[in-house]
């Protein structure tokens, strides 16, 4: 009996044969979505359990590279995430290689942060940062996107781009205190006592009462910009909740002593810090000015002298060894150290501008190149080797 008589039973003898291959493309698929969600939550382990670090990068290395091959969102997820974890475990990064754009833009936006955060904590800041301006640009998970992003163009030194980010998540959570804490820090970070303040005000506005750590820095904020008045109020308020942690800030505490003209306490707070730390330059400082309101002009010398061979890139300790030298007649030796006091608040104001540039130019290394020999020319290898780190994440291979 042949077929052709029977049309109905051909078609179901077609469905028959199509069926399998449906299913099969089907659960082709389905195991592809359950690997790439396997990779990321073996990532976010990583991220999240510091003891299972190792453990979660070999597994997601392993999921991830069985998917190398898949074409589209599935392969460059997974490739991104190969390169996200393999520097953890020392897996080999020549067998990956960077997906193309068109499909990097299709990768979903939890994986590409993720991904991105990876990237971050393995010091590749270059293209964590590149990951984060994509997901910017979508304007999904905005909270989140924000918070990654402060952490790393903050470590790219692109102060500008932290201060609009702060501001954007300060909207969207306006009872949050982090976003201010976070520009306090920046402008304390730079000697911008006046921002530091509008910021830590707000900051401690909303923020628990127990932050004791903030409300000191207020104090000592207030103190900087001679607002003594409101640094004693708040200082008397911490000291009657939290006595005991008024002697962990001893040199903001006697900064504060010694512009209410109590010297005698200051001293004796400065003497018992210079005890336990003797090459610390903020008490060196306070004790010299406590020597020149006393006339001891020579004692005075030699702590601000001090203070110049710990830190080269003090330019208070220049100007105040050049004012000291003049009392005492030493007008051509006081002379030379208030031209130097001078030569350096020059070079950091011409830092300043380099910072803002860099600021403004997320990718230049070069600039990062000249902040960081500029930072080592006046003695600050610290800040050198953060613009360095921050030239190589850039891109700048020197």
């Amino acid at each position: 009996m042949s077929l052709d008589r029977f049309p109905v039973n051909r078609v179901l003898i077609s469905l028959l044969i199509l069926i399998p291959c449906v299913a099969g493309v089907y659960f082709n698929n389905a195991t592809e979505e359950s690997q790439v969600l396997r990779v990321r939550n073996e990532a976010q382990k990583i991220v999240d359990s510091p003891k299972l670090r190792s453990l979660a990068a070999e597994r997601c290395i392993a999921i991830a590279s069985r998917l190398f091959k898949v074409e589209g969102r599935v392969g460059a997820t997974a490739m991104l995430y190969y390169i996200g974890a393999a520097p953890i475990v020392g897996a080999d990064l020549t067998i990956a290689s960077i997906p193309p754009g068109s499909d990097v833009l299709t990768i979903e936006t939890p994986d590409l942060l993720l991904i991105a955060e990876l990237l971050f904590h393995t010091d590749r800041l270059g293209p964590a940062e590149q990951l984060i301006g994509v997901v910017l640009e979508r304007g999904e998970s905005r909270v989140a996107t924000l918070q990654l992003a402060i952490k790393i163009r903050i470590e790219l030194g692109s102060d500008a781009e932290v201060m609009q980010h702060t501001e954007e998540w300060a909207r969207l959570e306006p009872n949050n205190p982090k976003p201010y804490r976070i520009q306090a820090t920046v402008h304390r970070n730079h000697g911008r006592w006046d921002n530091f303040i509008v910021a830590a005000e707000e900051a401690v506005e909303l923020t628990a009462p127990t932050d004791w750590v903030l409300q000191i820095e207020l104090v000592d904020g207030y103190t900087h910009l001679g607002r003594i008045d409101d640094a004693r109020r708040e200082l008397n308020r911490i000291q009657e909740v939290r006595p005991d942690l008024i002697k962990l800030a001893p040199v903001m505490h006697a900064r504060l002593l010694l512009q209410e003209g109590d010297d005698q306490s200051a001293e004796k707070i400065i003497d018992r810090c210079l005890i336990t730390y003797p090459d610390d330059t903020e008490s060196l400082m306070v004790k010299g000015k406590l020597r020149i309101a006393q006339g001891d002009y020579d004692l005075a010398i030699g702590l601000f002298g001090k203070v110049q061979e710990i830190d080269p890139a003090d330019e208070q300790a220049y100007y105040q060894l050049g004012q000291a030298h003049a009392r005492v007649g030493n007008k051509d030796q006081g002379r030379k150290y208030l031209e130097q006091h001078r030569r350096l608040l020059d070079a950091k104001i011409e830092l300043y501008g380099l910072e803002q540039k860099a600021a403004r130019e997320p990718q230049n290394a070069e600039v990062r190149r000249e902040l960081a020999a500029a930072y080592s020319d006046i003695g600050l290898p610290r800040l050198a080797e953060f613009w360095t780190r921050a030239a190589r994440a850039s891109g700048g291979a020197k």
